[in-house]
């Protein structure tokens, strides 16, 4: 079942006397219980879907058109006092970056405390109790030792890796349906992001939660997601499971962003030529086709529409149009594609 849908969607900016179109019409469900990974480049409006989502854009943005339903309920529509009922309880975040989330002048247990919701028949001391019981409870559930301790500790005392367990607990302490995680740990070193991988992938088994993961690395997606959306110039360009974009990605610009990881035998990485396009501008036909060494005329032209690969793999890209010239996966691409498999296949 869906539990949260998104239509559709279109966010515009103020940028001078002009509108930049950062969302320019997607469309999203992630499922009960299921992680739903968003990966592109920066400015490809992954943070901007997830800010509308919460109803918190920018002074400056608009949602031009589109809908976003939890659990059947149109949240475009409804006013800030609806909104929070809703944001925290029921969908919360874990931003990019806890430093600049966390007040550093609060202890990190009272700001966990502070975001535990509790009966409201109970009285003021009572409130104060539990509250803390309950940010304790989720200190240790992040892993972090001696909670009894670090509860009464400042943020800047605190190293990345912890503070980012402090704001996971802190988004947790609601007790939300979903987790929408926003580069949650693009300044991690490697170990520390591992273990933080390892933290949500355990939180979404124990607790049964939904999860919009946003990033722009493929390799973290591999470890938590269970499907994958692709977006591009304010465009969803491929969605599939984990293993179809990993093991038969379809779209140019995701052959591209696979042949920009690290890994393999190749010694050098390879970028992605050209640029982003200016979003400022209308955009005709394949936003990516200027970048692209496999674009048709009609891309130039005409928007692609979703092509159906496969009951849960869809792609947006006029190469697989019955009338297209054949094109397959690059060489190297398939190479590397190869290599994983078998370093996965070998550890299993």
């Amino acid at each position: 079942m869906d539990i949260l849908t998104v239509k559709d969607l279109k966010v515009s900016f103020e940028a001078g006397a002009e509108r930049l179109n950062a969302v320019r019409g997607i469309d999203l469900e992630i499922k009960s219980g299921e992680v739903l990974a968003l990966v592109g480049e920066s400015g490809s409006g992954k943070s901007v879907t997830s800010k509308a989502i919460l109803g918190i854009l920018p002074r400056g943005a608009r949602i031009e058109k589109g809908s976003i339903k939890y659990r059947g309920r149109e949240l475009t529509s409804l006013t800030e006092s609806e909104l929070e009922a809703i944001r925290g309880r029921c969908i919360s975040m874990v931003p990019q970056d806890p430093f600049l989330s966390l007040d550093p002048i609060a202890r990190v247990g009272e700001q966990i405390a502070e975001s535990v919701f509790c009966d409201g028949c109970l009285s003021r001391s009572e409130k104060r109790r539990y509250k803390r019981q309950r940010a304790l409870e989720l200190m240790r559930e992040m892993g972090i030792v001696n909670a009894e301790e670090r509860f009464y500790e400042y943020p800047f005392r605190m190293s990345g890796g912890m503070r980012q367990r402090i704001v996971i607990a802190e988004a947790l302490a609601p007790s939300p349906e979903i987790l929408i995680c926003d580069e949650p740990t693009t300044a991690l070193d490697v170990t520390i992001e591992a273990q933080i991988l390892d933290l949500l992938g355990g939180l979404k088994k124990d607790r049964g939660l939904s999860m919009l993961f946003i990033t722009h690395d493929l390799g973290v997606v591999a470890r938590i997601a269970d499907r994958v959306a692709v977006m591009y110039a304010g465009k969803i360009v491929e969605v599939g499971t984990v293993d179809e974009i990993f093991y038969d990605p379809k779209h140019p610009y995701t052959w591209a962003l696979m042949s920009s990881m690290p890994g393999g035998t190749e010694k050098r990485l390879k970028s992605i030529p050209g640029s982003v396009p200016d979003m400022r501008k209308k955009i005709t036909g394949d936003a990516f086709a200027p970048r692209s060494e496999w674009a048709m005329e009609i891309d130039y032209a005409m928007e692609p529409p979703f092509f159906k690969i496969s009951d849960t793999h869809r792609v947006a890209s006029w190469l697989y149009h019955p009338d297209a010239p054949r094109v397959d996966i690059p060489k190297d691409l398939r190479k590397r594609i190869e290599e994983r498999r078998a370093h996965t296949d070998g550890r299993g």
